[in-house]
């Protein structure tokens, strides 16, 4: 569970062949991603004004074992926002 705040999020493309699923609640984007993950990029972010990218914030807040689903610290994991 990725979560992304710091302004508007018009959409969230998968990278690859992950899947994703997400939602906007008062201006914080909250977005699952599926399939055998591994590091490098996850989604792409289309927001309205690229100039501001900087003031997107992305956190892992939630990450669940390959193999049995279990919840893992998500503290052991980063998200980073660029352009």
């Amino acid at each position: 569970l990725l979560v992304i705040s710091g302004g508007t999020v018009q959409d969230v493309t998968p990278v690859g062949s992950y899947k994703v699923s997400f939602a906007t609640v008062a201006g914080v984007t909250r977005a699952v991603v599926t399939g055998n993950l591994t590091s490098g990029d996850l989604v792409r972010v289309k927001v309205p004004d690229i100039s501001l990218a900087g003031t997107y914030v992305a956190r892992v807040d939630a990450a669940a074992d390959r193999t049995t689903f279990a919840l893992n610290e998500p503290t052991l994991y980063s998200a980073t926002v660029r352009q």
